[in-house]
This record gives structure tokens, sequence and C-alpha cells, in this order.
């Protein structure tokens, strides 16, 4: 019965560690697996912000492009609005000079 008592002293010992242990190994293991979702967590998050700020940029430096293109296209049809109709005045005015005799601008340039 001695023999027995110390052999259930010693099941009992081994026991107790292997719960010691256990609770270690699962403390560690909750603790390293949480640490490690929020990182992830912390990631993705950096991630959707910086792909959001890429998009923001795009965006923005296709807007620019859209108003500047749409600014030089106004200035060159005003441009050109403004020469055409000052190539019509000269002409009218070159149409509408001379008294009796003239023959109109191929006259004015010799060659009429």
């Amino acid at each position: 019965s001695g023999g027995a008592q110390k052999a259930l002293d010693t099941v009992d010992v081994a026991i107790e560690k292997l719960s010691t242990y256990r609770d270690e190994v699962g403390a560690y293991q909750p603790n390293n697996l949480e640490a490690a979702i929020r990182g992830q967590s912390v990631d993705l998050e950096n991630l959707r912000a910086s792909e959001s700020t890429i998009r923001d940029t795009d965006f923005a430096e296709t807007t620019v492009d859209f108003v500047k293109n749409k600014v030089l296209f106004e200035a060159n049809a005003a441009v050109l609005s403004k020469a055409n109709k000052t190539a019509k005045s000269v002409l009218q005015i070159v149409k509408s000079t001379g008294g009796p005799g003239f023959s109109g601008p191929r006259n004015l340039l010799g060659i009429g």
C-alpha cells in the first residue's frame, strides 16, 4: 500500500505539472494569435487607406487634366473666332473702299 500511495503521489505531481504547462501554453497561444490578428487588421486598414489615397490622387490628376484641356480648347476657340472676325472685317473694309471707277480689291492689289 505504501508503494501504491507513492505512485499516486507521483501521478498527482505529474498531473499538477502538466496542468501548469497547459496553462502556460494556453495563455501564450491566444496572446500571440490575438496580437497577430490585430497586426493583420492594422495592415489591412493601412492597405485600404493607401488604396483610397491612390484612387483620390488619380481622380484629382484626371480632373486637373480635363479642366486644363477644356480651358485650352475654349481659349483656342476664342482666338480662332477673333481671327475669323478680324479677317472678315479687313475683307469688308477692302470691299467697301473706293469710289467711282473702283473695281474692288483686285484693283487695290494691282491685279485687276
